[in-house]
């Protein structure tokens, strides 16, 4: 018992230095992005904030009995991937009374990585015939990587039905919650069409 106190004092110190942001209006479907939540699978993107995936287990309108979580491993620097993974304890703690998250890996500042992991995550959940919401709530290049493969479906369905529901919380982003810089990251992405000229 006193061991798992320090464990949840050490916890919300770790929380309580990384509030980056408050709630916002609670987790939203973004259009053109909608659908049916009933019978969907969630990729749920892990940040520093445990609050934001707290807000999605509470949701009443989301099963996160299916859900997986993708964790920004490696982290920026190292040691980061730690204060993700400790932020969100309580979070898994409370998923582990009534479901099994499934967890997936990709560099904190690779969304070319992440795109490959949002597809095969996608791909499985239309094969079994359900639709994806995709919670893009962890860092900037994930977040890239969610709304690069939103376009590229989009225009790679030839039915369009609404098997990609995309999420976002409208956290209310603090001031002076970061500063700074360093490395500075290039990508290129490909944009897939549909359409011929």
């Amino acid at each position: 018992m006193q061991d798992d106190l320090l464990v949840l004092v050490s916890l919300r110190k770790l929380n309580t230095i990384y509030e980056l942001s408050d709630d916002g209006l609670g987790v939203q479907q973004l259009p053109p992005f909608v659908g049916s939540s009933r019978n969907s699978r969630i990729l749920f993107f892990l940040g520093w904030e445990g609050h934001r995936l707290g807000a999605l287990i509470n949701s009443d309108e989301f099963n996160v009995k299916n859900m997986t979580c993708l964790a920004g491993i490696p982290g920026y620097q190292v040691g980061w991937d730690n204060i993700t993974l400790s932020c969100n304890f309580m979070q898994f703690k409370e998923l582990n009374t009534f479901a099994s998250p499934r967890f997936k890996f990709s560099g904190a500042n690779d969304p070319l990585k992440t795109y490959t992991i949002i597809k095969g995550v996608y791909d499985a959940a239309k094969y079994e015939n359900y639709s994806l919401s995709v919670a893009a709530f962890g860092t900037k290049p994930s977040a890239i990587a969610a709304a690069q493969f939103a376009v590229n479906i989009t225009e790679i369905q030839e039915d369009k039905s609404k098997d990609l529901i995309m999420l976002y919380d409208f956290a209310k982003i603090k001031i002076d919650r970061s500063y700074g810089t360093s490395i500075m990251h290039i990508w290129s992405f490909s944009y897939f069409s549909n359409k011929t000229a």
